[in-house]
C-alpha cells in the first residue's frame, strides 16, 4: 500500500503528457509485479484506442478500433477483464505474439474513466511474474487507475493550454502591427516582435514596467 501511494505521488506532479504516460505504464507494471503494460487512450475523433507508450513494442504509436480485442472489450463495456489464459479467449489475437516473439500468459485489462464518468482509455497489464492476476491485483490497479485518470486530465488540460498559447504566440509573431498587452495598472505584460521594432525597444525593457515610461504620460 505504501509503495502504491509513493508511486501515485510520482505521477500526480507530471504535466507533460508523454512523460506521464510513460510513468503510468511503469508504475502499473511495478505494483502488479508484471512483465509489461500498455496504456491506451481514447481518441473520440477517430473512435480508436491509441498508445505511444507500450513496453516491449518497437513501434512509435499503436492505433486500434475502440472495440477490438480484449482492450477494446474492456473499454466499450467499461468492465475489468482478467484472463488467466488468453489463448483460450476468442477476443485475443495470437498473431501479435507470433510477430513479436512474445508469449502472453495472462492479461488484466481495466478501463480508465474521468471523475464525471467519461471514458478516457484502458490499462492493459501482461504476464504477472507468479501465476495469474487475482482480486488483490484488480483492487490495486483500480485504485491506481482512479489516480491516473486525474493526472491524465490535468496533463491534457495543460497540453491544451500550451497548444493555445503556442497558437497565439504564432499569431502575434506573424502580425506586422504592434501589439502591447497591459494589465489593469498599466504595466506591460507582453509585446510582440512588431511592437519592439516600431517602438525601437527590446521586450525586456518594456515588460513589467509602466507603459508611460515608453510612451510618456501625455503622448497621444
Amino acid at each position: 500500500q505504501s509503495r502504491l501511494i509513493e508511486l501515485t505521488k510520482a505521477i500526480s506532479t507530471e504535466l507533460q503528457l508523454d512523460q506521464l504516460l510513460e510513468k503510468i505504464v511503469l508504475v502499473a507494471t511495478d505494483i502488479l509485479h508484471a512483465d509489461r503494460s500498455t496504456l491506451f487512450l481514447y481518441d473520440a475523433r477517430t473512435n480508436e484506442l491509441w498508445s505511444r507508450i507500450a513496453q516491449g513494442i518497437g513501434t512509435s504509436e499503436i492505433r486500434i478500433p475502440c472495440d477490438l480485442g480484449i482492450a477494446g472489450a474492456s473499454f466499450t463495456r467499461n468492465e475489468t477483464i482478467n484472463i488467466p489464459d488468453p489463448y483460450q479467449d476468442k477476443r485475443f489475437n495470437p498473431e501479435v505474439d507470433r510477430k513479436t516473439g512474445y508469449r502472453t500468459r495472462n492479461i488484466l485489462c481495466m478501463p480508465i474513466v474521468s471523475k464525471d464518468g467519461r471514458p478516457l482509455g484502458v490499462m492493459q497489464v501482461l504476464n504477472k511474474c507468479r501465476g495469474p492476476f487475482n482480486d488483490e491485483d484488480e483492487s490495486r490497479l483500480r485504485a491506481f487507475a482512479a489516480q491516473a485518470s486525474v493526472a491524465l486530465e490535468n496533463a491534457r488540460l495543460f497540453e491544451e493550454v500550451q497548444n493555445e498559447r503556442n497558437y497565439n504566440e504564432g499569431i502575434l509573431r506573424s502580425l506586422t502591427n504592434a501589439v502591447v498587452t497591459l494589465d489593469a495598472d498599466g504595466l506591460v505584460i507582453k509585446v510582440n516582435e512588431a511592437a519592439q521594432r516600431i517602438l525601437h525597444v527590446k521586450a525586456e525593457d518594456l515588460v513589467d514596467k509602466p507603459i508611460s515610461q515608453t510612451l510618456g504620460p501625455l503622448n497621444p
